[in-house]
C-alpha cells in the first residue's frame, strides 16, 4: 500500500500555498481508511439490507495493516451518518482544508488505480473506472468561462437550478444561444480571486474575503476521521457471520423487501 500512499501525496506543478505540502515522512503512515463499522450497518437507514453495498470480504478487510487505518464512517453535518456508502470518496486534506476531492468507482485495488511494471517505466491498469475529480484551480478556471452559471433551465427561477450562481458570482443573467441561461460571465462584475476548498466543519463566518472565495465540500465523514475504537469497532465484511436483528427487525441473510422489491440471498 506505499505504492498507492506515495501516488496520493504526489503534486505536480502545484502553485506554492494553494495546496497542502507534501508530507516529508513516508506517506502511508497517514493515510486513513473510511469504512463502516458492523454497527453502523445494523443501525443504518436499511439495516443489514445496507451491508450488500459494501461487498469488502474479510480476506480483503481484516487484514493486519489496515487496521491501524481504519476509522469511521460518519458524517453528522451533511446527514449521511445513517446512509451506507457505496461510491467511493478520496480526499486529500490539511485540517479543515481540502487540497483535491474525487468521488470515483474505483475500489482500493491493482486492477483498478495501476501498478507500475517494467522497473516502473510501465503503469497496467486491467479495469478502468469512471470518477470526478474536484480541484480548487479548475474551479477559478470555471470562473473565468464565458458560460460560467450556465444552467439547463427557460432562465433564471424558471426551473431546478435557474436563477442560482456559484458563491462569489453575480446573479445577473443574460440569454444565450438555446434554452439555457448564463448567470455572470467574464466582464460583467463577477469574483475571480482564488478559490479555495474547504470541508463543512470550517467555519462559515465568511465565504469570500480578501479575493479568496472558499467553497464548502458535503464530505460525508468529518475531518481528520475518527479512528475505531478499539475492539468495540469491527470493520464491516458482506460475507460475515453476522448474527441478531438489525434496527428493523430484519436478519441478515434473509430475504428482504425494500422498495417495493425482494431481494433473494443466497
Amino acid at each position: 500500500h506505499g505504492e498507492f500512499a506515495s501516488s496520493l501525496a504526489t503534486c505536480k506543478r502545484a502553485p506554492p500555498g494553494l495546496v497542502p505540502p507534501r508530507p516529508a515522512s513516508s506517506p502511508a503512515g497517514q493515510v486513513r481508511v473510511v469504512w463502516p463499522t458492523v454497527d453502523q450497518v445494523r443501525n443504518s437507514l436499511e439495516g443489514w439490507t445496507a451491508g450488500y453495498s459494501i461487498p469488502g470480504p474479510a480476506k480483503n478487510v481484516q487484514r493486519d495493516f489496515l487496521a491501524p487505518l481504519m476509522c469511521k464512517y460518519q458524517g453528522e453535518l451533511v446527514g449521511k451518518t445513517r446512509a451506507m456508502p457505496h461510491i467511493k470518496t478520496f480526499v486529500r486534506h490539511s485540517g479543515q482544508r481540502v487540497a483535491w476531492a474525487l468521488l470515483a468507482s474505483h475500489n482500493l485495488s491493482k486492477a483498478a488505480w495501476g501498478s507500475l511494471q517494467k522497473r516502473d517505466t510501465q503503469l497496467m491498469v486491467r479495469s478502468y473506472e469512471l470518477g470526478v475529480l474536484l480541484l480548487p484551480s479548475l474551479e477559478e478556471r470555471y470562473r473565468r468561462h464565458p458560460h460560467c452559471g450556465f444552467v439547463c433551465a427557460p432562465g433564471p427561477g424558471a426551473g431546478p437550478g435557474g436563477g442560482s450562481s456559484p458563491p462569489g458570482l453575480s446573479s445577473g443573467a443574460s440569454e444565450v444561444q438555446g434554452s439555457g441561461s448564463v448567470q455572470g460571465g467574464p466582464g460583467q462584475g463577477q469574483a475571480r480571486g482564488t478559490v479555495e476548498f474547504w470541508s463543512m466543519q470550517a467555519s462559515k463566518e465568511q465565504q469570500q474575503q480578501d479575493g479568496v472565495c472558499r467553497m464548502y465540500v458535503p464530505l460525508p465523514y468529518e475531518l481528520p476521521p475518527v479512528r475505531y475504537s478499539g475492539v468495540a469497532d469491527k470493520a464491516w465484511t458482506v460475507d460475515g457471520a453476522h448474527v441478531g436483528m438489525d434496527v428493523l427487525g430484519q436478519t441478515y441473510g434473509v430475504p428482504a423487501q425494500f422498495y417495493g422489491n425482494v431481494e433473494p440471498r443466497e
